[in-house]
């Protein structure tokens, strides 16, 4: 059974969405910055702006190659990845270490997730998922 085309394009713009928030996160990291709960409300908004934009030819291989249950599972995990990144920095008593502890465990929920989709889509990933996050956010991980 096929996918409707915007099951897979949610999915494809989530993914684009919290890819910018993983990555603003962690520019700022290089700098020894945290964001503030406010700062990272403006970093959200920023990402779901600058998403990259679906592709049809994207949508339509994905809703093609998954099963309506596999979209939904992996929409799910980005929905929470999304929902653990915002909870470490709205928490106010978290400490630094265990701030970056949990987003190093976001990128790598993040990035298992991209390794699924591409599992699912035909072993590729839509152009701009491969060339901007996994080749940077994920390149440390090896997933078999």
């Amino acid at each position: 059974m096929s996918v409707e085309l915007a099951a897979a394009s949610y999915l494809l713009s989530s993914l684009s969405s919290v890819g910018k928030i993983l990555e603003s996160i962690f520019k700022l990291r290089e700098y020894k910055i945290t964001p503030t709960p406010e700062q990272f409300d403006e970093i959200e908004r920023a990402a779901s702006a600058n998403a990259e934009p679906v592709s049809v030819p994207d949508k339509i291989l994905l809703a093609s190659t998954a099963t309506e249950e596999i979209i939904d599972v992996l929409t799910g995990q980005i929905d929470k990845i999304k929902e653990q990144i915002k909870d470490t920095y709205r928490s106010r008593g978290m400490t630094e270490v265990n701030k970056n502890a949990q987003l190093d465990v976001s990128r790598r929920d993040f990035c298992w997730t991209l390794h699924q989709i591409a599992q699912h889509n035909s072993g590729k990933l839509p152009d701009h998922l491969q060339n901007d996050w996994s080749l940077n956010l994920c390149s440390s991980y090896r997933f078999i």
